[in-house]
């Protein structure tokens, strides 16, 4: 703005000290500029007098002279034409010194801020106090239905279910739908990745606007992707969640574990791992042991029936 500014002062005062220059060359020589206007035909004729090498005004110089009445020519005093030109002169170097350094430009937004600040600053009227108790977030966002989007890549998007749009977003060409979930904007969604880890997220912290990548809504490690997700209110209808690894290894474990994954932003282990292996599915399961069973080797399909044959 300053810059702005600062050019456009100098324009002006740069037209401004030319015409003056001008004037100041019409008093010099008042008598002969007064009989050549009175002498010209027309006011074409005039101006091309003014602008030929006997005077050699500029054209924007011979019209102020002829937009000028003759008795305000002739009363023009030089001592103020001079006055009005060093003036001009002046504001055209500073202005050249604050567009040619920027140490005086920032100078000269330094003190206007301080003025600014010299002349309007005013005791502040409202008070900031402290409320005792924490407030409930949730108490702010209206339980509306959402539709959660996630797709094979781990991309996630949760539209309102009101919304006029598609509720289920378009995952494009490179990826595809995975998962779509119906929850609220209050309910949890938990999120499994291959790295035997879970994160909890509210409906309406989940990205609305667009699909967005998972990892970028919660701390991820190197080339951790998402396996599964699931709708916290599950527990209600399963006690516990079955996690099964590439390798074989099972683990039953209740769904209140997961309730302090929300707390977390690198969410809580939730199976752990051999270095070279991972988390394949996740699902609700059945069973009444509350209790986290250790993870152990899958049996093979079929083998209890082969033992009661033999």
């Amino acid at each position: 703005m300053v810059t702005r500014r600062s050019r456009f002062r100098l324009r002006r005062a740069e037209d401004r000290l030319h015409i003056v220059e001008g004037l100041l060359g019409a008093v010099d020589r008042i008598d002969a500029v007064v009989k050549l206007i009175r002498s010209s035909a027309d006011r074409a004729a005039a101006r091309a007098g003014l602008m030929g090498k006997r005077f050699g005004f500029s054209e924007i110089q011979a019209n102020h002279i002829l937009d000028m009445p003759l008795g305000r020519l002739t009363r023009l005093g030089r001592e103020e034409l001079d006055e009005e030109a060093e003036a001009l002169r002046r504001t055209i170097r500073e202005l050249q010194r604050i567009l040619g350094s920027r140490k005086a430009l920032t100078g000269v937004i330094r003190d206007e801020l301080a003025e600014i600040r010299g002349r309007y600053a005013t005791p502040r009227r409202t008070k900031i106090v402290a409320e005792s108790g924490d407030i409930d977030l949730d108490a702010l966002v209206e339980d509306e239905p959402l539709v959660v989007t996630v797709t094979a890549r781990g991309y996630v998007k949760a539209t309102p279910a009101r919304s006029r749009a598609a509720k289920v977003a378009d995952p494009g060409d490179r990826d595809a739908l995975a998962k779509v979930l119906d929850t609220t904007a209050l309910a949890d969604v938990l999120f499994f990745t291959d790295r035997g880890r879970a994160y909890r997220a509210a409906g309406h912290e989940l990205p609305k606007d667009r699909l967005t990548a998972a990892q970028n809504l919660f701390a991820f490690g190197e080339g951790e992707r998402v396996v599964e997700v699931l709708d916290a209110r599950l527990a209600a209808e399963h006690e516990h969640l079955v996690l099964v690894t590439a390798r074989g290894s099972v683990k039953r474990s209740p769904f209140a574990e997961y309730a302090e994954a929300g707390a977390r932003r690198d969410g809580v282990v939730a199976m752990k791992l051999a270095a070279d292996d991972r988390v394949v599915a996740v699902y609700p399961g059945w069973g009444t042991t509350s209790c986290c069973s250790s993870p152990r080797r899958a049996r093979p399909s079929g083998s209890r029936r082969r033992r009661s044959a033999r």
